[in-house]
């Protein structure tokens, strides 16, 4: 058994056919009908049934390729780790965060990032969080910063960073706003404006908050867009559950205020990596600054 025997096996895995397997790989199918009948020559069982034109695995191949995607994942990793010795904090960055933090927080940090490690690239994407902890596991991005972390996992790591608080805010071009000190009752009238996705940071929050203050708004507006519903707000269209740090400035010039019978809502941020995988010297560098000043409200 050889490496190139199991990438070759993990190859047709992947590829589900032989026929896919060699194009991918850029071999002939003979040559890889060999590889296999050498591999399975030397583990001593078969690795493959055929069912028709299906070739399906056996629980000796599923054993096998468990441990040729941790080999292939040790060798991706040590080739990034010596690329670190050589290049220094160079490279890409691949991270997530979801679009209300990248919006009001990440400029400055990012801006911080670029003078301390100027030989590195940001790739950073924007996403709800539980689509980021699904890039995270899938490895397309290295590491996030999540709302609402549901805790370590056995794959997962995580690392609380802060709070923010999500007031309820109104604009004060809305014309009830002139009222100064609203009750929810003036509000039932005004729509809410809420993220388009049905599970999206904070909604349990908001629906118990909104459950527990008896607050029942007769319209809703489901906008996907984090910027969208902000100018939304501000052009008084509306009321909506927003993060204090992002409208901080625009309070105190007096273009929005806070609905304070309502109270707020807390959310936990944390950051998350997947556990066991290397992490390049970039990244470890953006994560450790990322920590040091984290999202408050």
């Amino acid at each position: 058994m050889n490496l190139y025997q199991l990438d070759y096996f993990k190859e047709i895995v992947d590829a589900g056919s032989m026929s896919a397997a060699a194009v991918r790989l850029r071999i002939s199918q003979s040559a890889l009908s060999q590889s296999l009948k050498q591999l399975e020559e030397s583990v001593g069982q078969p690795l493959f049934e055929r069912s028709g034109r299906q070739l399906l695995i056996t629980e000796a191949g599923q054993v096998l390729y468990r441990h040729a995607k941790s080999v292939a994942r040790e060798l991706h990793d040590a080739q990034h780790e010596i690329e670190d010795l050589r290049k220094g904090v160079r490279g890409d960055v691949h991270w997530g965060a979801p679009e209300y933090i990248a919006s009001y927080w990440l400029p400055q940090k990012i801006k911080q990032l670029m003078h301390q490690m100027p030989g590195a690239r940001m790739q950073l994407r924007t996403a709800h969080s539980e689509q980021l902890r699904d890039w995270v596991m899938q490895e397309e991005i290295t590491f996030a910063i999540i709302a609402c972390p549901s805790g370590r996992t056995s794959s997962l790591e995580l690392v609380p960073l802060s709070q923010g608080k999500y007031p309820l805010y109104i604009s004060t071009k809305h014309p009830l706003a002139k009222l100064g000190h609203l009750s929810l009752k003036q509000l039932e009238d005004v729509p809410l404006l809420r993220s388009y996705k049905p599970r999206y940071e904070g909604s349990a929050q908001v629906d118990r908050l909104m459950a527990q203050k008896q607050f029942r708004p007769k319209f809703v507006h489901q906008v996907e867009s984090f910027e969208l519903r902000c100018q939304m707000l501000m052009d008084g269209l509306g009321v909506g559950f927003f993060p204090e740090a992002h409208f901080a400035d625009a309070e105190k010039q007096g273009r929005v205020q806070r609905v304070k019978a309502m109270g707020h809502v807390v959310l936990e941020y944390a950051l998350i990596y997947k556990r066991d995988r290397y992490i390049p010297k970039a990244a470890r560098l953006v994560m450790e600054l990322l920590q040091k000043k984290t999202p408050t409200a």
